[in-house]
């Protein structure tokens, strides 16, 4: 942060140069809800200290429409009327009028701005400090939600604390005043350190002196920041499951509060019972205590979270944001806590109304969390009073309803802005229940590679269901027993659980039972079972399968000829026809494939297929051109390369010890196939790509290319994304 604090000595005054978020609202009904937000909460502060930044922050929503402009420019006159010297007005006056091009009013604005910034004047520092404290305001409030990213707070530290620094630097400062703006410090804090997963000891001690400090006044409005900073104390408290020092490095009363965090929930809504931000944050609380209890009897935690809603909702039952989430994750709680017996008109009751406030949240504002959290709720609902695992058909009842968990799925990952483990696996099992058990399958995998080793299962059991799904649908297609395989045994591979294999196999059985005999049967007539990983894997899954079974072959498998691509091309040398030339015109695939024919499994259970999927209306559906698939039956090997690499965009070459051993001779040797090569490269430095699939020595003859390493577990879907990045562009 040290860097960033040098820059704000060159103070920019105003909201327009912040950067923020609303800058880039243009829809009408969000700016009146953003509005209305604004306002609301200048309502609800007591104090004036933030009154004048958020009169500037609704000034900034109002020019965003041009009949308001006026209207703006007249709120910030109002509070320059009040405070000549305040410089976010100043700044923020002159922006507009140069917007309407009126550049001589403009300028009265900038020369009254100027004289203060130049000067030394002790009210002119205050001024100065105040302007950098407003601005770090302004990035909190318009993420009120607490879900902005990591560098907005990062940024908001910065300007309040060299603001909060300077304020306190005068030697007239005010102890009140920088008091309260310590709050907001440590609102920063607490909203920095929840983004990047630290310990927040720092924002706790920062509102325990909050609270040191304002107890000593008998004043209602200081009542408002002792509140909120007891209920932020107890969420934080809650949250992170503070480790025993953090606790020990406080003292006295606050230890105590530590210790027992719903004690301060209790303190702040004896302060303010009917502050909303204080009802929802202590219902939140209660939910979250209420996960950590093992074995919970009773639901007095739940019913107590229930009313602190039901309140909140009657005081503000309009945009009130944070009640609508929490309701959302009350009835998540409720309804799938194993110990809390329900009926079925009781739970369905709950689910509705969850249902109903999420699409409340939708008109305002939503975050990734409750889209996903509304999207599940909706899977219960076509499904219920079945349970959302059972796979098969005839348990959906209302198809509606997984359309509707789509759309929400869709809205999370617009405001998520990457893939989510949750988003995808939800995507699968909605998709599957509408019998789209291919597209099922992608999403599903990629949930697989977003999963952590110890909660592969959930993810793998599901994808092989959808798989095995198309294969009754048609069995003749061998590819997907292929791919099955594949998977189960990366998952064996990756997975930290010991008793992976028998738990996998006992369920398949249990579940489908075929369709685990005729991976078997696929295996044991295969090119796989020479491979070390792939028969230690088998040999455990036969383990426990009774000893006939362990052959058990349902019908004829079809298993491509091994070295039907591997057959030796150094000696072929004919001329390279000038249709094979790089021609952009003649262009149809957008990747061709250069691999061993032994990692093809691989490659379409892992690879292809996530290139070739469109996940979104933004994500183009790549087409590649693949040697089982797209090779022209009558025509040479050779041949077939050639056209295929010159009919592609991008060369793949897929590298591992079978391609070194079977593939680098021919593009190393080939002139055919190397002269094509040459030929993209010259034209193109991203035209030939290396994809390392499995480690291996890379040859010098190819470490000039581009990388793409598929051989991190944990990486494998961002490496995929970021090749699929460089295919579409």
């Amino acid at each position: 942060m040290d860097n960033q604090r040098g820059q704000l000595d060159r103070l920019n005054p105003g909201l327009f140069n912040l950067g923020l978020n609303i800058s880039s609202i243009s829809d009408k009904e969000q700016l009146h809800d953003v509005h209305l937000y604004l306002s609301t909460t200048r309502k609800e502060d007591p104090t004036p200290t933030v009154h004048n930044i958020l009169e500037c922050m609704i000034a900034y929503v109002e020019n965003k429409r041009p009949l308001l402009k006026r209207k703006a420019l007249k709120r910030l006159e109002s509070i320059l009327n009040d405070n000549p010297h305040h410089l976010n007005a100043l700044a923020d006056i002159e922006t507009i009028y140069r917007q309407m091009q009126m550049d001589k009013h403009a300028e009265i604005y900038n020369t009254r701005k100027n004289e203060i910034l130049k000067s030394n004047d002790p009210e002119h520092i205050r001024q100065k400090a105040i302007c950098l404290l407003e601005q770090g305001y302004c990035i909190l409030a318009e993420d009120a939600d607490g879900y902005g990213e990591a560098s907005k707070y990062c940024t908001a530290i910065d300007y309040l604390e060299y603001g909060l620094s300077m304020l306190k630097s005068k030697h007239d400062s005010d102890p009140t005043e920088c008091i309260i703006w310590k709050y907001y410090v440590a609102l920063a804090y607490m909203r920095y350190d929840r983004r990047i997963r630290v310990e927040s000891t720092t924002c706790l001690s920062y509102f325990f002196e909050v609270i040191k400090y304002l107890e000593n006044f008998d004043d209602e409005d200081k009542h408002f920041y002792i509140a909120r900073s007891y209920i932020y104390i107890g969420w934080i408290s809650i949250r992170d499951s503070l480790e025993a020092n953090s606790i020990n490095s406080f003292s006295g009363d606050f230890q105590n509060i530590l210790q027992h965090p719903l004690e301060a929930c209790e303190r702040a809504y004896r302060k303010r019972p009917s502050d909303t931000v204080v009802l929802n944050r202590y219902a939140r609380c209660l939910i979250k205590n209420f996960t950590r209890i093992e074995n919970p009897k009773d639901t007095n935690d739940l019913e107590l979270a229930k009313s602190l809603l039901e309140k909140s909702l009657t005081i503000s039952p309009e945009s009130n944001w944070g009640a609508y989430t929490t309701n959302i994750d009350l009835c998540q709680t409720w309804t799938k806590s194993p110990n809390i017996k329900m009926d079925d008109d009781e739970t369905k009751d709950f689910l509705l109304r969850a249902v109903a406030d999420g699409r409340k949240c939708s008109e305002t504002k939503i975050s990734e969390k409750d889209c996903v959290d509304i999207a599940d709720i909706c899977h219960r609902l076509a499904r219920f009073p079945h349970k959302p695992h059972l796979q098969g058909e005839g348990y959906v009842h209302q198809e509606e309803y997984l359309y509707e968990s789509l759309s929400f799925l869709h809205l999370g990952r617009i405001k998520g802005g990457k893939m989510n483990y949750f988003n995808s696996f939800l995507m699968g099992r909605c998709l599957s229940d509408l019998k789209e058990y291919r597209t099922a399958a992608e999403w599903t995998k990629r949930a697989l590679y977003l999963s952590r080793p110890d909660k592969l299962w959930g993810s793998l059991q599901n994808l092989c269901w959808y798989l095995y799904s198309l294969y009754c649908i048609d069995a003749d297609q061998d590819y997907l027993l292929e791919e099955i395989l594949v998977l189960m045994v990366y998952g064996s591979s990756f997975s930290t659980e010991q008793t992976f294999i028998e738990r996998m196999t006992k369920s398949m059985m249990k579940l489908r039972k075929d369709q685990l005999l005729s991976v078997v049967a696929f295996f044991n007539k295969s090119q796989y079972r020479t491979d070390r990983l792939y028969l230690d894997t088998m040999q455990e899954i036969k383990t426990f399968l009774r000893p006939n079974q362990r052959g058990f072959v349902e019908k004829t498998v079809v298993i491509p000829r091994d070295d039907i691509l591997d057959e030796p091309f150094a000696n072929s040398f004919s001329p390279l026809p000038k249709e094979e030339l790089f021609d952009d015109s003649k262009k149809t695939y957008d990747f061709f494939l250069f691999n061993s024919c032994k990692d093809s499994g691989w490659i379409t259970a892992h690879l292809l297929r996530q290139l070739e999927q469109s996940f979104d209306e933004n994500e183009k559906a790549l087409r590649g051109c693949v040697d089982r698939r797209d090779f022209q039956i009558g025509k040479s090997v050779i041949d077939n390369i050639c056209n295929g690499i010159s009919k592609s965009r991008h060369t793949l070459v897929i590298l591992s010890p079978t391609f070194l051993e079977h593939r680098l001779n021919q593009l190393q040797c080939n002139s055919r196939i190397k002269k094509l090569v040459e030929h993209k490269q010259a034209d193109d430095e991203t035209a030939v790509i290396l994809v390392v699939i499995e480690k291996c020595t890379i040859p010098e003859s190819l470490k000039q290319l581009q990388c793409i390493d598929l051989t991190e577990n944990t990486n494998m879907l961002q490496e995929i994304l970021k090749l699929k990045s460089i295919l579409l562009s």
